[in-house]
């Protein structure tokens, strides 16, 4: 809800039980929520509904080391944190929210503005081409994602090198593939303890696929597309170990516990949208907004979790005259 100094979350809730509908109203205007209304699609918890193409956010800080570039097409990408961000020297975003204090560093570029709850410190040759918006309310960003895991009924799989293995949906104990392993996914939720892949590893997506990380998360190698385009890939990782990316990552990566660490990739980059806990990008990494798939294989059960879920990405709210229309600036560098 919006009021005169920014907006308010969570003013008022109710218990959703599917067989009795909710309905409240406001200022002569009713809602009705029941279970004939179109299910979440996962979509959903990673929608900010203060600034679009959102690759980038840290519900407890955010790191983007030296010459890391966020954008989404030609164009940059804004970068969301709920504690402090520090941007490193020659790194190149678009508009930058943070509850914390703002580092810039040397030849740091935002292309649009800055709003903190703190302040700023800028180094030399930083640069921002629009306000920077200090001691303004942004409000905390939880992520509360905690989905329940059924026992691993399909025991631990381990592939060797130069194997291959195909899964369907279910739920498993330790996944680990070595090296010129291969190893097939059907369309469907998993539910693994640990994910490991080790380089030059290969995971395939037969169609849309959710893999859902108890305990820890390494990934050196990247998914595919049996289709040969884009993965339909959501991870969500709710160990409290830092979950390492060192391969390319193309996908929905949400880590609400713990560390989301991404590696730069000579040649390539990471793909999609990565919300966690914290966030570190490290030095001349890539990231690209992709927008996410839309997964209707979630189903009641799971699109309910999503939906209890929207705390995640609770407006922040910058005061009105920070607000920007138009389209959005282009920049030139990396």
């Amino acid at each position: 809800m919006e009021f005169d100094g920014g907006t308010r979350n969570r003013v008022f809730s109710a218990d959703f039980n599917p067989s009795q509908p909710v309905t409240w109203t406001l200022d002569r205007t009713s809602v009705v929520l029941n279970a004939q209304l179109a299910p979440c699609v996962g979509k959903e918890l990673t929608t900010v509904g203060f600034a679009a193409n959102v690759a980038v956010l840290g519900t407890n800080g955010v790191t983007l080391s030296d010459s890391v570039t966020v954008k989404a097409g030609t164009l940059l990408s804004p970068v969301v944190s709920g504690g402090t961000l520090d941007l490193g020297a020659s790194a190149y975003v678009g508009d930058v929210w943070s509850s914390g204090n703002v580092t810039l560093r040397s030849n740091s570029h935002v292309v649009g503005n800055v709003t903190t709850g703190g302040s700023t410190t800028r180094q030399l040759g930083s640069t921002v081409t629009g306000t920077t918006f200090e001691h303004s309310f942004v409000p905390p960003q939880p992520l509360a994602w905690s989905p329940t895991f059924p026992a691993a009924t399909g025991g631990s799989v381990v592939l060797n090198p130069d194997t291959t293995r195909s899964l369907t949906a279910g739920s498993y104990d330790q996944v680990s593939v070595a090296s010129r392993a291969t190893l097939t996914l059907a369309s469907g939720i998993y539910y693994f303890d640990s994910l490991t892949l080790e380089p030059t590893a290969k995971v395939s997506l037969q169609g849309q696929v959710a893999i859902y990380v108890r305990t820890g998360l390494t990934v050196r190698a990247a998914f595919s597309a049996t289709s040969g385009g884009f993965p339909e890939l959501l991870i969500g990782y709710f160990g409290t170990l830092p979950a390492s990316i060192e391969a390319p990552f193309t996908g929905t990566l949400i880590t609400p516990n713990a560390l989301l660490r991404l590696a730069n990739v000579p040649g390539a980059s990471h793909r999609g949208v990565f919300f966690g806990k914290q966030v570190e990008v490290q030095t001349s990494a890539t990231v690209e907004y992709v927008a996410p798939s839309a997964f209707d294989l979630l189903g009641p059960q799971q699109s309910m979790f999503i939906a209890n879920s929207l705390s995640a990405v609770q407006s922040l709210a910058a005061p009105m005259s920070s607000r920007t229309t138009g389209a959005p600036a282009t920049y030139s560098g990396q």
